[in-house]
């Protein structure tokens, strides 16, 4: 089950898959199956909406298209924070779903899951410009991976080089450059043979 919180009371440092999170009011977090969130004994209480989804994958047969769970979400959502331009325009839709899921009005699952994909689809349109960002640790495995294109490399060897643990390594490369460290090294390897073909 995959869940977006949002924040509305309560600060901590957590550690989410290594990477150090300052936690605030008022953001917006994605947590995936398999995530490992560390939570310190002194956290303070804090306090959130949660949104808890299955990720559906539509898929053709035939002629018509059917729903799939699937394991991950694709596209513009990576586990973590995510960036939010008007939170409280988000935690008023957030409110809306909540209302729509609840009492004797209680709306169908086929309208709560179009209210799910509107939540989405806003969040998306109105996220903040992203300015390039770089990081040592990641460049740092991009030069491993220049270094040594022709040796047989794994992510072990990346998140080594970058001096992270490999699932920290994944979600970060991954979030700076939009394709996982080893489909950024099929590229490189790609690269260089049409250097040499050409």
């Amino acid at each position: 089950m995959h869940v977006l919180c949002f924040i509305l009371e309560g600060e901590a440092s957590l550690l989410i898959d290594g990477v150090l999170c300052r936690i605030r009011p008022f953001e917006l977090y994605l947590l995936v199956p398999g995530m490992i969130v560390d939570i310190p004994d002194r956290c303070s209480t804090i306090t959130y909406y949660g949104l808890f989804f299955e990720p559906v994958m539509l898929m053709k047969e035939g002629k018509r298209f059917e729903g799939v769970k699937s394991l991950s979400l694709s596209g513009a959502f990576l586990p973590g924070h995510i960036p939010i331009r008007q939170p409280q325009q988000v935690l008023q839709r957030l409110l809306h779903m909540y209302d729509q899921s609840r009492g004797a009005a209680r709306a169908d699952a086929f309208s709560l899951r179009l209210l799910l994909e509107e939540f989405i689809s806003f969040i998306i349109a109105n996220a903040p410009e992203q300015r390039a960002a770089s990081d040592e640790r990641i460049e740092r495995s991009i030069l491993y991976m220049k270094e040594n294109y022709m040796r047989k490399i794994n992510i072990d060897h990346l998140a080594e080089a970058a001096e992270m643990t490999t699932t920290a390594y994944s979600r970060l490369f991954r979030k700076m450059k939009v394709a996982s460290p080893i489909e950024y090294l099929s590229q490189i390897r790609m690269d260089k043979a049409k250097q040499i073909f050409d």
